[in-house]
Formats: C-alpha cells, structure tokens, sequence
C-alpha cells in the first residue's frame, strides 16, 4: 500500500477512537437533542386540552366544520354558551379554560372579546383562529375558501430563471448556511488535532526517525489527509445531527414544513465547490503552523491568523443581508479565509453570478494546494529545529538542505 495512504489510515484510527474525540464528537448532537427535548417540553407546557367556550346565542359559529389536517391535530372542544353568565361559571368551575363573547353580528364586527383566569393554550386559541377563518369563508367557492385557508405563500424567482425562493425550496437556502456553521465550529474545536499532527512527533522526537526512511512530501500529506478524514467523519455526523434536529424542530415550533421540500443538485454542487477546498485549505494551513512551531501551545496562538477571520466574518451577518451584492460583500466572499463563511450567506438570499462561485472555488483549491506546500516545505525546513521556531520569511527564501 501507498506509504501516504497509510500514514493517513493511522492517523485517522489514531485520533477517532480517542475518548476525547468521541465526546467532541457526540457533545453537538446531545446539545440539539436537549434544545429539541426543551422545545418540544415548552410546546407541551403552552399547550392545553381543556375545552373551550364560547357565548354565540345567535348561533353565528358552526363548532363542527372540518378544518384541513394540520388544523385539525390542534382540536379542542367547544362548548356553546347562551350567555356570558353561564360561560363565567363553567370557567371559575375550570370546566372550560377560557371563553369567547362573539358579537351580535361577528361576520361585520371583529370585536371578539377573550376572558381568561390563566392563559389559554397556544394551541386552542390558533385552532378558534381557524376555526372562525372558515366560517367567515363559508360564503366562497370550496376551492377559493381553501386557497384562502393556506395563507400567504411567497415565492421569488431570480430575472434569469436560474434561482427560486419558496418553502419547497428551503433546504436550498438554510443548508448552506447551516453547513458553514458547522463547518466553523469544527475548524474551532479541532484546530488543535491540526496544528499537533507534526508538532508532538517534533516534541517526542519521533520525527527523528520518521524522516530517515519517509519522504517530507508523502509523510506530511499522508497527515492531512487523515486528519481530513477525521474532520471528515466529525462534519457529517454533526450536519446530520443538526439537519435532524431542524426538520424536527420546526414542526414542534410550529413551522409547518411542506410535504414537497427539495433539495436542488446545484445546492449539494456549490456546497461541494465551496467547502471541500475550503476544509482541505484549513487543514494544510493549520499543519505548516504545526510544522513551523516548536511547540503545540505555540501553534494554537498561530492558528488565530486563519480562525479568527473566520469567526469575524459572522459579525459582517447583517450587513451581508441588507447588502449581499455590494463590492464589499463579494469581495470578502470570495476571499479565502472568510469564503466558507460569507459565501453561503450571500448564496441563501440572492442570486450569486456562476463565475463569482467559480473563482472561488478556484481561489479555495489553489488556497489549499499552497498549503500542502507550506505545510510541507515546513516540515522540511524545520526538520530537528526543536528550540527555534520556523520564521515564515525563511519558507520564500532559505534553500533546502
């Protein structure tokens, strides 16, 4: 087998079934199965399945009428009153937990008074919404009345025909961005997988004998491309996880996901364009630090020059979302080291040019290539140096030995 291939195979055993490697791996997907559990307990907190009243002696309401499916999960019972007097005792009674008083002629006056001792569940007040919504849309034909029961469902399609924006079409805007959020925090939490990949074998001595029999070149790619691996294994689960937690949150929230959700191949096309150079781009980078530095606390000072724009770059969130089409905005999504943070952003709310996505790509490969040959260039130029660390001026001008 290729000596590459199997310096990355031990590095990714070697670090994925280190017990701290498994709890970094674990900690985000228990941390959304609790806000999941929070949501679904808060959800079940508001609601209440204790009938409800209403004073309508004219007989304005029909209580029975059929409501579509996803009102009719939220149903609760109705009971009619004659008069306001016998309401208030079935309430103080707690027979009911709140009552309605429908004016004398409601399909013209709105005013619709609520009385309540504790507030009623969120659940019985959006199913009277709904309820009453249908019989004042008695009046039109079934199609026209259901039409009006859905409500408002906006949907924007770019000039070029290229891009639409709709519910159907949410993974295609909220995956992106999701994924560079992911894609952050893994850089956070295992930069230090990254820069240690060289600089305990530096610190043990192990390099010593590493460098007698294997090539500087194979032996440093074989150690990115396991720690690609690793990084690898941890982004998929986490993504999983947190699309997961999504799909399943929302409807808990009560955000109704429609049953036609897509996911368009240019979506997974441009996630692969952006963030597989943009993770490889990391790693190589973060291991020319390891491989420059003496010492692994030393390198993670260094790995603030890549993290810390990344991070930042969120802070520019809401100027990109007004602005996502100014010269500043493209600019710096198309940087390298912010690219995999802003480009998603500017790709959820507007139409980004193909030829904007492809210098990107092209910037993010060539990016990552130059890493690889820091990281490696690195590695051979501080070979044995376990004092002095590695100035970056010598990479660009010392000759090899």
């Amino acid at each position: 087998m290729n000596r590459r291939w199997v310096i990355a195979r031990h590095e990714f055993t070697r670090h994925v079934f280190r017990k701290r490697y498994l709890f970094s791996l674990l900690s985000l997907p228990l941390m959304l199965l609790t806000m999941v559990g929070l949501i679904a307990l808060m959800i079940a907190i508001d609601s209440n399945e204790t009938p409800l009243g209403v004073v309508d002696p004219a007989r304005q309401l029909q209580l029975d009428l059929p409501l579509p499916e996803e009102d009719e999960r939220e149903r609760v019972d109705i009971l009619r009153f004659e008069t306001e007097t016998e309401a208030r005792a079935a309430l103080e009674a707690e027979e009911i937990q709140a009552y309605y008083v429908l004016p004398e002629n409601f399909a013209h006056d709105p005013a619709v008074q609520l009385v309540y001792f504790d507030e009623p569940g969120d659940n019985a007040t959006r199913y009277f919404r709904d309820l009453t919504l249908a019989n004042l849309l008695l009046q039109l034909p079934p199609e026209r009345a259901a039409r009006a029961m859905e409500g408002i469902n906006l949907s924007a399609t770019t000039p070029d025909n290229e891009r639409s924006f709709s519910p159907e079409k949410l993974l295609d805007t909220v995956l992106p961005a999701l994924t560079s959020f992911v894609f952050l925090f893994v850089v956070f939490s295992a930069a230090g997988y990254f820069i240690a990949i060289v600089a305990e074998e530096k610190e043990n001595r192990t390099i010593e004998y590493l460098t007698t029999s294997i090539p500087s070149g194979v032996f440093i790619s074989g150690k990115i491309l396991g720690l690609i691996g690793v990084s690898a294994l941890q982004i998929a689960v986490w993504l999983a996880f947190a699309l997961a937690a999504l799909l399943l949150g929302l409807p808990l929230a009560g955000v109704e996901l429609p049953e036609t959700l897509t996911l368009a191949p240019t979506t997974l096309l441009f996630m692969a364009a952006i963030f597989v150079p943009a993770y490889v781009m990391v790693v190589a980078l973060l291991t020319a630090i390891g491989a420059a530095v003496t010492e692994t606390s030393e390198g993670q000072q260094f790995a603030a020059l890549i993290t810390l724009p990344m991070s930042m770059s969120f802070y520019l969130f809401a100027y990109i979302l007004s602005n996502p089409n100014s010269p500043l905005a493209i600019a710096l999504s198309m940087f390298p080291i912010t690219a995999p943070t802003l480009m998603p952003i500017r790709w959820a709310i507007t139409a980004v040019p193909i030829w904007q996505i492809a210098a990107t790509s092209a910037g993010l490969t060539l990016a990552a290539l130059a890493g690889f040959w820091l990281a490696a260039r690195a590695l051979e130029l501080g070979l044995l140096r376990f004092e002095k660390r590695l100035k970056l001026r010598e990479l660009f001008t010392r000759r090899s030995a």
